[in-house]
């Protein structure tokens, strides 16, 4: 399901391929691998440390092949050892899964789980 956009700039961001978050355009996975991580990870303004937090926790849940595709590809965005989880997930168990995954991983002081169980 897409969402509509609401506003001109959505709706250029929507056409080019692109999402926008928070006022700025991240470029989408259409444009290549480098650019799906960056979104998937938020690295694209991150620190240093946190860019590498957020791809040992897009490793640590990518290696966990009992999760889903969707589980697979959660927007991770570290800041400061605080890990923000997004997206669809297929049940309650693997938002828990994933959650304890980003928990695990050395620099995470807590994480925010804001993963959502996909209806079917």
């Amino acid at each position: 399901m897409h969402a509509t956009p609401k506003t001109t700039r959505e709706a250029l961001a929507v056409f080019a391929g692109a999402v926008l978050v928070a006022g700025s355009v991240v470029v989408g996975p259409a444009l290549g691998r480098a650019a799906d991580d960056n979104y998937r990870t938020g690295s694209g303004d991150q620190a240093p440390a946190d860019r590498g937090t957020s791809r040992r926790i897009q490793q640590a849940i990518v290696n966990d092949k009992s999760l889903s595709t969707s589980a697979h590809n959660v927007k991770i965005v570290a800041e400061n050892g605080v890990v923000t989880l997004r997206g669809p997930v297929v049940s309650e168990k693997e938002r828990d899964e994933v959650a304890a995954a980003a928990k695990k991983v050395s620099g995470v002081k807590r994480v925010d789980n804001r993963l959502d169980v996909a209806s079917r």
